[in-house]
């Protein structure tokens, strides 16, 4: 099976229309899910 290098690093800009940065000099994404039990739903990694 050949190997597949995924393009993890590239913007989608389908992507940019659905988010919002309110403040352009500092923009930080908030942290959600951050207190997930592991093997939950909404546990990502």
């Amino acid at each position: 099976m050949p190997l597949v290098t995924l393009k993890c690093d590239e913007q989608i800009p389908e992507r940019g229309k659905h988010t919002y940065i309110t403040d352009k000099q500092n923009p930080v994404i908030p942290r959600c899910n951050v207190n997930t039990v592991p093997g939950d739903m909404t546990e990502r990694g």
